[in-house]
């Protein structure tokens, strides 16, 4: 059994090298591309006719590495230059290969049985047996491969790839080639194909033109897998994701052959299991409530009921946000927009009707209670920061919201320098101003800080009440571009109120409407690109008579 589990981690090391390649391809460069299956099998066939030949089986590894970056330069040509769709690139390389390969090695297969091979050599040199030898040689090739990606992709041409992948418009307004970006990019990902086709060839004896079947759905099976067991969060922890990933599919391969799968059953579960992964977001969310953030179902709120100040804030309201929405909110004066914040903060219990937080039921939770699932800026900077703290003291407060305070003390080793870090970013030169009182900064400083505060721990759902009203256009415009900047990146959910027309059209992807205590548009991210300001102001018109003066164009 130990000798199973150590060949086990052994294929899945040697495997990870293939879906290294298959995730630059795929998730930096977000071009799906299939030469992979053309060029795994060119990788082992240029190996074993060499192996065949009388040439030392690692030149022939490196050999079937520029075999494989030929083809990526080749499907990259025909993407970038020639602008044939990045899949049908892919798939015209790959099938060129097939005869390609044929003619390399000759006829369809090469038997690499009596000759020396990498894992032979390194059992002979080290004194160790086949089977240790056939560990070492694909955990050491992917210590050196693994370095060396990281290395790269933190050089300013590595970068530059990676944000090509992300951004292009964006790479080629700071002067960058994206085409010769992408080019790299894919010769890059398809050596590192061809190479493990070389390794594997080796390890399997043979060499066989049909050796890259399915080989596209193992890499992805195995970055799917990795990134759903690990997350991701940074480059390197992408990378850690994939090796994980691939040792993770390995070991359940080997699971379900000992428990008697038929092998010619292999592919069709493989695909099923690559399913499963990519749906594992949408399963895990239905069954926490994840896919649905936020369900306000049927609220209603009246001020000073039986009074002659009777004031009805919200009527029947029900809106459903999606994880990751971004839903900007506008209505005149009155509307109910900040009395459906509060409703869903807990500022205010409604009288009737439910709210369901990340499938919790938080209707009647306290105000305190509830925070640790929002996020919550104020229209007022001198709400969301207590003046007399200093700014890294505010900080802490928030790290540990919705948690227990217990008698520890408050600062763990390293606090500093991470807030130092975060604070870094949002451009205010506060980084150095840690033990700066709050009271002393200015408002915008402030806001920024808030929803920093706001997001230090993620939440379910973050919540914007007008967070730029009190600030100059300047400041206000420079917030905003933060609190983009942490939506997007994060992934949050956030519903933010704004008289800004020009704002409201602006950020987020959906923006609903409100007048008297209920919404009078929900507008779709389709729908909402479309929207012009003009577009707004007729449906005020239509719904109010005329445009509150609190409702602005920005």
């Amino acid at each position: 059994m130990a000798d199973l589990a150590v060949s086990t981690v052994a294929q899945g090391l040697m495997w990870s090298i293939l879906a290294i390649g298959v995730f630059l391809s795929f998730r930096v460069l977000d071009v799906p591309d299939m030469t992979c299956e053309g060029s795994f099998p060119l990788g082992g066939a240029i190996a074993a006719s060499l192996i065949a030949s009388g040439a030392s089986p690692w030149a022939a590894i490196a050999a079937g590495a520029a075999g494989g970056l030929i083809a990526g330069t080749v499907t990259g040509i025909l993407y970038t230059k020639l602008k044939i769709p990045a899949i049908l690139a892919g798939i015209l390389t790959m099938i060129a290969l097939y005869s390609i390969n044929l003619h390399i090695m000759g006829k369809a297969n090469i038997s690499l049985l009596r000759v020396d091979t990498v894992f032979s050599t390194t059992a002979s040199l080290l004194h160790v047996s086949q089977s240790t030898a056939a560990f070492i040689v694909p955990a050491v090739l992917m210590i050196i491969i693994s370095a060396l990606i990281y290395w790269f992709f933190g050089t300013e041409l590595g970068m530059c790839i990676r944000a090509t992948g992300y951004n292009p418009q964006m790479v080629r307004a700071q002067g960058v080639n994206t085409d010769t970006m992408i080019i790299m990019g894919l010769f890059i990902s398809n050596a590192l194909i061809g190479l493990c086709g070389a390794v594997v060839a080796q390890n399997n004896g043979f060499a066989d033109v049909g050796m890259g079947i399915g080989t596209i759905v193992i890499g992805l099976a195995s970055v799917i897998i990795g990134e759903v067991i690990l997350g991701v969060d940074s480059f390197s922890g992408s990378l850690l994701a994939v090796v994980v990933g691939s040792i993770i599919y390995r070991v359940v391969i080997a699971v379900v052959l000992y428990l008697g799968m038929p092998p010619n059953d292999l592919k069709l579960f493989t695909a099923i299991l690559v399913m499963l992964a990519l749906a594992a977001p949408m399963i895990k969310g239905k069954v926490k409530g994840g896919l649905i953030m936020l369900k306000v179902t049927d609220i209603s709120k009246t001020f000073f009921k039986g009074t002659t100040n009777e004031k009805k804030a919200l009527s029947h309201l029900s809106l459903t946000l999606n994880d990751g929405d971004f839903c900007t909110v506008i209505g005149s004066n009155g509307a109910g927009k900040s009395t459906l914040l509060n409703s869903i903060a807990g500022a205010y219990i409604p009288d009737s009707g439910t709210i369901e937080i990340n499938g919790h039921d938080v209707t009647k939770v306290s105000e305190y209670r509830r925070a640790k699932y929002i996020g919550r800026v104020f229209q007022d900077p001198l709400k969301g920061t207590a003046a007399g703290m200093q700014v890294e003291e505010n900080l802490i407060i928030a790290s540990r919201r919705g948690e227990s305070r217990r008698l520890r003390w408050a600062f763990s080793s390293g606090d500093h320098e991470r807030f130092r870090d975060m604070v870094a970013r949002l451009g205010l030169g506060l980084e150095d101003r840690l033990s700066t009182r709050i009271g002393l900064l200015s408002g915008g400083q402030r806001q920024a800080l808030t929803l920093l505060m706001a997001t230090l721990k993620k939440p379910d759902i973050l919540l914007l009440d007008e967070p730029t009203a009190a600030l100059d256009p300047k400041t206000a415009g420079k917030v905003l571009k933060i609190t983009d900047e942490i939506v997007h990146e994060q992934h949050l959910t956030t519903l933010m109120i704004t008289h800004n027309m020009r704002d409201a059209l602006k950020y987020g992807n959906r923006l609903i409407m409100m007048n008297s205590g209920t919404i009078i548009a929900d507008y779709s991210p389709e729908e909402k690109q479309k929207l012009t300001i003009d577009d707004l102001l007729k449906k005020f018109e239509e719904t109010s008579g005329a445009m509150s003066d609190r409702v602005l164009l920005g």
